[in-house]
């Protein structure tokens, strides 16, 4: 299905809308008041100042960071020192653990190249912040575009690409996220790129560059954060589905892609279950143990589902300023309820 003049002017009208959004985000949301953004941006600061990748528990929370958080609300911005003045003032690590090396250091290398190039230690410190939020922006940008791409060769409907890339808009939280120092901004657009990989798949795109390509993609995104595991099976499934050629070729074309995921990716997970005894180690080893449960309890189906119903609907909605501006929780459920009757009633209108 080609794509149109207009609609080619619409995607990228949503697209700089979209970016827009994610720069007023990035500028106005207070400093290191994001979720985890402070252990972020000391994981990122580690690298670029060559203290390397330590292990899972063992990266100690900057003075710097931390007086840097004070003068938030002490010291207009005007008056903030440079990067290398922050640490002379504040030099040494505090007891408080950086739990962000119980990842893969992925984005953080990526980010912490960007710094030295812009010769952080010589900007403001609150500059600095800003620097990784726009890098952050610019990894999340194309989402409308991938989001776009998918949709429309989904359901071949120009329709319902736009508005699908248009709908990004009407999530507070992706805009919060994606405009922070965060780890998820290369996760969500690697995220996006496997999807539509995955759709041109699934949809009888089974050329070896797809192939190759989504294999690729799979590989980093496994290599930067562990939520992106649920990518694995997707990848699998978008073969069989393919149907424009023989199970043992869509088999062999998935064999290709997944192995390729493993050799990028995997290798880090093997090396943790190796080293750690587990796939996914506890970045705050030393500091905080999961709590046992009490004596006479068990597992409960009936609050994890309720947990995981309040955790997911609060977090996509907006969990703005570490919770220090929530949403009510009616509104949530409101919006919610709202949503999921939306996206059901489409489907059935449109299958009729």
């Amino acid at each position: 299905m080609p794509v149109t003049r207009t609609e080619r002017w619409t995607i990228g009208s949503i697209t700089a809308a979209f970016t827009l959004l994610l720069v007023v985000w990035a500028l106005l949301t207070p400093l290191f008041q994001a979720p985890d953004e402070l252990p972020h941006t000391g994981a990122v600061v580690a690298i670029a100042t060559g203290e390397g990748w330590p292990a899972p528990g063992a990266l100690r929370v900057s003075n710097a960071l931390l007086a840097a958080r004070a003068e938030v609300a002490t010291t207009a911005p005007a008056d903030r020192g440079t990067w290398a003045e922050l640490v002379r003032a504040a030099p040494g690590a505090s007891a408080g653990a950086d739990q962000m090396t119980q990842h893969p250091p992925t984005a953080y290398a990526l980010a912490a190249v960007v710094l030295r190039v812009v010769g952080f230690e010589d900007l403001r410190w609150d500059h600095v912040i800003v620097v990784l939020r726009l890098l952050d922006v610019a990894l999340v940008a194309p989402l409308p575009m991938l989001v776009w791409a998918a949709g429309r060769r989904l359901t071949r409907s120009r329709r319902f690409g736009l508005v699908a890339a248009a709908a990004l808009a009407a999530v507070p939280q992706l805009a919060q996220i994606g405009s922070s120092v965060t780890n998820d901004a290369l996760v969500i657009l690697l995220g996006a790129v496997v999807t539509w990989l995955a759709v041109r798949v699934a949809t009888g795109d089974l050329r070896w560059r797809t192939t190759v390509a989504l294999g690729a993609a799979l590989g980093v995104l496994v290599a930067t954060k562990a939520t992106g595991f649920p990518a694995v099976p997707l990848v699998g499934l978008a073969f069989v589905v393919a149907t424009t050629a023989r199970l043992r070729v869509r088999l062999g074309r998935a064999a290709v892609a997944l192995a390729i995921g493993a050799a990028l990716g995997g290798w880090w997970w093997v090396r943790n279950v190796v080293r750690y005894g587990t796939v996914q180690p506890n970045g705050l080893a030393g500091t905080w143990t999961a709590s046992p449960w009490a004596p006479g309890q068990q597992r409960d189906p009936g609050f994890f589902l309720s947990s995981e119903w309040s955790a997911l609907t609060t977090s996509f909605w907006g969990r703005f300023g570490l919770l220090s501006y929530p949403i009510d929780p009616v509104v949530v459920v409101a919006l919610t309820i709202a949503g999921l009757v939306t996206v059901v009633a489409a489907v059935v209108l449109r299958s009729r």
